[in-house]
């Protein structure tokens, strides 16, 4: 897979299937976010990650610094949803090069805001052989700096082409994260950073 070129034809392609008044107020959004700076005010290269555990999406709770302990580096990928077509091509490119992060001892793990048990099952679909962890809440995309509000009015817009936050997220905040990756080192260190709010 060619993540890059893949990305490229789903960006075509639900440009041509998004009504133009949500298409126009994504634009609008994202427009605002450029304003913000997320990139620059997120955790990035040289910061230290902080430390937490979240609910599994195959079950259990996973601490990330008992991970970095049984790894030289872990790969971070901060994802919206299930329901977003980008991150889930994202999901399914690390998945290709899983075994080459393996043999290099490290691990990849996938953090979402979404619920396990919702519309769309992320690691039943694409059968990923990583950690998927639910941030409930986006409280740990929030300590990353990468989490933003739709605001209602979008949100509203995205529910009637049938993305609906609430019952993906399980709350009312209509928040997600910027699509992230990290690598962080055993000791929490990120040795690479990767944001962008498109």
């Amino acid at each position: 897979m060619n993540l890059k070129e893949e990305l490229l034809k789903q960006k075509e392609k639900s440009t041509k299937a998004l009504p133009d008044e949500l298409r126009n107020a994504v634009k609008v959004r994202m427009e605002e976010l450029k304003k913000q700076e997320i990139e620059k005010t997120a955790l990035k290269k040289g910061d230290k990650i902080p430390n937490f555990t979240l609910q599994s999406f195959s079950g259990g709770k996973i601490n990330i610094y008992d991970l970095l302990k049984e790894n030289s580096q872990i790969v971070l990928n901060f994802f919206r949803g299930s329901w977003c077509p980008y991150c889930n091509l994202e999901l399914v490119a690390y998945k290709e090069i899983y075994e080459e992060i393996k043999e290099c001892d490290g691990d990849i793990v996938a953090i979402s805001p979404g619920l396990p048990e919702g519309k769309f099952k992320i690691e039943e679909n694409n059968n990923l052989p990583f950690e998927v962890l639910r941030d409930k809440d986006n409280k740990v995309g929030k300590e990353f700096g990468l989490v933003f509000s739709l605001g209602e009015e979008l949100a509203a817009k995205y529910k009637k082409v049938g993305i609906d936050l609430e019952e993906n997220q399980g709350n009312k905040n209509s928040e997600i994260p910027v699509p992230a990756t990290y690598i962080v080192d055993k000791d929490g260190k990120i040795v690479f950073s990767y944001v962008d709010i498109d």
